[in-house]
């Protein structure tokens, strides 16, 4: 639709949150960085072509959310200190071996919990996407108007019981 409408999508950053699955499996959890950094390049090479991404792609920041921060921790996120040692670690000023430029760590604790204490309930997902756009801001050394170009940053959490969000952007085109 974009390329029908002439219209040339520009990639800025990407934005992740996951690492509860890796918390559970030691191996996942001690290799947690070197598999950002895989993600990361993957995407990248996946979208270069549609995108036009180039070069510069190496330099792309990649914000992401420091996983599980409720202590303690349900049984079955028996490696969730190693993960998140490792996305502490690769944070691009931890100063550690894995720091990896472009890639910014987002702080979760404080932010609120649904009672599962690892899902984010809709307070908790607007300081998030808040804390992401902060950060992604920051990265890109950019304004929030100018980072939205003719887009509208917008706050938009659903809590409904039995209703899960898998995926949400808060940047709606209102054309």
């Amino acid at each position: 639709a974009l390329k029908a409408a002439r219209k040339i999508p520009k990639l800025r950053g990407l934005v992740w949150m996951q690492g509860e699955a890796d918390s559970k499996f030691e191996q996942s959890a001690v290799n947690y960085a070197q598999s950002m950094r895989q993600l990361r390049s993957r995407l990248l090479g996946d979208l270069k072509e549609d995108l036009g991404i180039g070069m510069y792609s190496v330099h792309l920041p990649m914000i992401y959310g420091q996983a599980l921060p409720f202590e303690p921790a349900m049984e079955r996120f028996k490696n969730r200190t190693e993960v998140r040692q490792q996305m502490a670690a690769l944070d691009q000023d931890s100063g550690l071996a894995e720091a990896t430029v472009g890639m910014r760590m987002v702080a979760t604790e404080g932010m609120p919990l649904k009672k599962d204490t690892v899902h984010y309930n809709s307070q908790g997902q607007q300081q998030l996407g808040v804390a992401f756009a902060n950060a992604m801001m920051s990265q890109l050394r950019q304004t929030p108007e100018a980072l939205a170009d003719d887009w509208q940053l917008r706050g938009i959490a659903i809590n409904e019981p039995g209703y899960h969000v898998w995926g949400s952007s808060p940047i709606m085109d209102e054309t």
